[in-house]
């Protein structure tokens, strides 16, 4: 009786497995992406403009292919996938569409497709262009440096368009306190020399302006910091604190170094500084010459910095010199 019952059993089993092989078959099946290209370059491209592309895909599996989610390294890229679900031999499209607007210079940008590919779960596409500005000043910024009060000398800067439009300057705005500028057009509405001095007569101190220069090519005005020091008897360097992106815990320091001008003595009486930033000074040479060592805290918050160190010199007057300060804390490690 065993023995029929487990010949039995035996006879069933082989009979399932004959007549059902479609149930392996669908086990097996599973949908499978492939991309048409997974890079696409723009080439040069014009600032303040948007461009579109499309990557296709298509299920090359047996079974059904799913996309979950389709993000972007960053909001200036938009992607819209055409299916989120495709049949075998099926095809979609991910519509791109990258806006140029806040980019100058080489630009790279991703895509991640999350999918249902067991061997492709996350795919990485990849969008580059080159934006050309379409104004643009050479150099960006001036930079005066450290002048004697009464010394008074001439820099320039050529504002032309990165991407080749004509153009017409049609207003120049600064502080006429500080400096005073002249334009002359070396290439007739393509390219633009201005004349930059300081102002007759400026304080001593260090000062920072903004010229403004606003055109017929774009709505946008382009800014040109300037910056520099004018010193009775005491030299200050550097005039602004760039500490760029930084983590708090291997944050670099920066010097600002104060000397007085041949020989000249001067006097550190006092330092101020903002909360996020530590400021130590140190007397190199008696009454001659200090440095101020910066140091970011630890403890601050992530987000953008902006603040001033606050000196208060006798040399032999008192007086007071600001230097603005910036950084990009990360706060993480």
């Amino acid at each position: 009786m065993k023995k029929a019952t487990a010949s039995l059993l035996i006879l069933y089993s082989f009979v399932t497995l004959v007549s059902s092989p479609h149930m392996y078959a669908d086990a097996a099946a599973q949908g499978r992406i492939a991309f048409n290209a997974q890079v696409h370059n723009f080439g040069e491209v014009i600032q303040q403009t948007k461009y579109t592309c499309s990557f296709i895909y298509s299920n090359t599996g047996t079974g059904t292919l799913r996309i979950s989610r389709v993000r972007t390294s960053c909001g200036c890229t938009a992607v819209t996938p055409s299916r989120r679900e495709l049949a075998p031999g099926e095809q979609g499209e991910i519509k791109v569409i990258f806006n140029s607007e806040h980019f100058t210079g080489n630009v790279v940008k991703h895509i991640y497709v999350h999918t249902t590919d067991p061997d492709n779960s996350i795919i990485r596409l990849e969008v580059r262009a080159l934006v050309l500005a379409e104004l643009a000043a050479a150099p960006a910024h001036i930079d005066f440096g450290n002048l004697r009060q009464g010394e008074n000398i001439e820099t320039l800067t050529e504002i032309y368009s990165p991407a080749g439009k004509p153009f017409t300057i049609e207003q120049i705005s600064t502080q006429p306190e500080v400096l005073k500028t002249e334009l002359e057009e070396t290439i007739k509405g393509k390219r633009y020399k201005l004349h930059v001095r300081l102002s007759d007569n400026p304080q001593a101190g260090s000062f920072a302006d903004v010229i403004t220069v606003r055109t017929s090519i774009t709505d946008t005005p382009l800014r040109i910091p300037v910056a520099g020091c004018i010193h009775q008897h005491t030299i200050i360097s550097p005039q602004r604190i760039f500490f760029g992106f930084v983590n708090t815990s291997n944050a670099p320091e920066r010097t600002i170094t104060i000397r007085g001008d041949k020989n000249q003595q001067v006097k550190l009486k006092s330092v101020e500084s903002p909360e996020w930033l530590n400021a130590g000074a140190i007397e190199v040479k008696a009454e001659s010459e200090y440095d101020i060592n910066l140091s970011i805290r630890e403890d601050i918050e992530s987000g953008f910095k902006r603040g001033s160190i606050t000196l208060t010199l006798v040399d032999p007057e008192e007086r007071r010199v600001v230097i603005d300060v910036f950084a990009n804390i990360n706060a993480g490690k």
